[in-house]
């Protein structure tokens, strides 16, 4: 890797953690209901968003009303507008592949339609919007972690033992698929206000009931919810498993699959003590941004399998024999002349 493309991965992580902080951010706009605190857009109380004054951004009263965490979450945003639009110049400046001048493309274009979104949502007071905005901030995380896996060293890493990874690429996507999925219903659940809908744990129902014994929407996404987390776990053991028996040396997936039990977990803990505890804005917040570090250490497994799995099979292609080279002077056989 050339020595200015380390510099570029080396920012791209910082995007990366800059965009966790700004999921932990939003989170806490929509834990503390906060989301229309700040009635207009892209002013904030009709002066611009970076001449508001710090005195009414930061005092007593904004904090108790929300328009402390509004506004955070907007200028925090900003900063991560900034820092991808410089990550997709720098990244076409020196990168020649074109999938990741496209990546970085994208990282821009999804980044500016985040903040439409946020926009809209607040001038059309929208809940749907702010649903899609949450949703839309998760794939803009998976394509930044993305971006930094394919600036990274590692990208042309061989598996050093040859194994075969088709199958572990197939239950990583798929644990993609989970986790975002749980993701989106974790959302709506969240701005429906449903996040204790259910208010028993490990049973559903005052009675001891293990499905709830009434529905309404609420109740469908909280419990779904609680289906979404076993299943995820489900496949992260099986995942972490079928790892350990295939490519247990290969220490590129061996460990991110070891976080994920961890993280996995935290995320139950943290989900059993916002509901024991009714909800408190931090732990509630904290559950919401573990579940986006899940979600991208699933993705950085799944991409890096498939990317080792492509090399290994580039490779065994490269050493396996071809056709005879007509230049190459055949090698000369005792006994029969030449």
């Amino acid at each position: 890797m050339q020595k200015s493309h380390t510099g570029l991965h080396r920012f791209s992580m910082l995007v990366v953690g800059a965009t966790l902080c700004l999921i932990f951010i939003g989170g806490l706009v929509t834990t503390r209901d906060a989301g229309m605190s700040v009635p207009d857009w892209p002013t904030t109380f009709h002066y611009s968003m970076f001449s508001y004054p710090v005195a009414k951004w930061m005092s007593e009263d904004a904090v108790e009303s929300g328009v402390f965490y509004e506004h955070s979450h907007r200028l925090f945003a900003s900063i991560v507008g900034l820092f991808t639009t410089v990550l997709a110049i720098w990244i076409w400046t020196v990168d020649p592949r074109a999938w990741m001048r496209r990546l970085g493309s994208a990282a821009f274009l999804l980044v500016v339609a985040q903040g439409v979104l946020g926009g809209l949502r607040v001038t059309h007071s929208s809940l749907a919007l702010a649903m899609v905005h949450g949703c839309t901030a998760q794939a803009f995380l998976c394509v930044l972690v993305l971006i930094a896996i394919g600036l990274s060293p590692r990208w042309e890493a061989v598996p050093l033992h040859g194994e075969n990874l088709r199958g572990i690429c197939r239950t990583g996507w798929l644990l993609v698929a989970a986790v975002y999925t749980q993701l989106v219903i974790g959302a709506v659940m969240r701005h429906l206000k449903a996040g204790l809908a259910i208010p028993t744990f490990p049973r559903s129902g005052l009675n001891g009931e293990w499905i709830p014994p009434y529905w309404c929407t609420g109740v469908a996404f909280n419990f779904a919810h609680r289906i979404g987390a076993v299943v995820v776990t489900l496949i992260i053991l099986a995942l972490l498993a079928q790892i350990t028996v295939a490519a247990g040396r290969e220490m590129l997936l061996v460990k991110p699959a070891r976080w994920l039990v961890v993280l996995v977990i935290m995320q139950i803990g943290l989900g059993v003590h916002v509901i024991l505890k009714l909800r408190p804005p931090t732990l509630t917040t904290l559950h919401v941004l573990n579940g986006a570090i899940i979600l991208s250490t699933s993705f950085l497994l799944a991409v890096r399998a498939s990317r080792l799995s492509s090399n290994a099979r580039k490779s065994k292609e490269h050493k396996s024999p071809g056709l005879i080279n007509p230049c190459q002077p055949l090698p000369s056989i005792r006994g029969v002349a030449t």
